[in-house]
């Protein structure tokens, strides 16, 4: 649930889809003033978990470094994606690793398939 209307934030990278991997320029904004969110926009298809109020997920999105064409994972989050065209909100500064790592990609990982995705970073609130 989206309280303050954090998806409405000014963007501040815009991520480039390379094969599975969504990289942004890490440079383009100041991580440590307001924080920043991770918008995800995409399409999903598949089956939810039938008990969606447990710790089940369908999926992950995964955030790490890509660098000389490798992606290497720093952390991650697990997702419950819902049929249809949804945006997913992940408030990615509140991890260490953001900060620390300079965080530039970002894998969506969901064995039933997801597509039109976009990812967006978000200035933070």
């Amino acid at each position: 649930m989206d309280e303050k209307n954090a998806a409405d934030n000014p963007e501040v990278s815009s991520a480039v889809e390379k094969g599975d991997i969504y990289v942004f320029d890490n440079t383009d904004f100041d991580r440590q003033d307001n924080g920043n969110y991770l918008l995800l926009n995409t399409v999903y298809d598949g089956t939810e978990p039938e008990d969606v109020g447990s710790t089940m997920h369908n999926g992950f999105v995964r955030l790490g470094t890509y660098e000389h064409g490798v992606f290497t994972e720093k952390y991650r989050y697990g997702v419950i994606f819902k049929n249809g065209r949804h945006d997913y909100l992940f408030r990615v500064s509140s991890d260490y690793y953001w900060t620390k790592d300079n965080i530039n990609a970002v894998s969506v990982e969901c064995p039933e398939g997801i597509r039109e995705t976009t990812v967006t970073v978000l200035e933070g609130d």
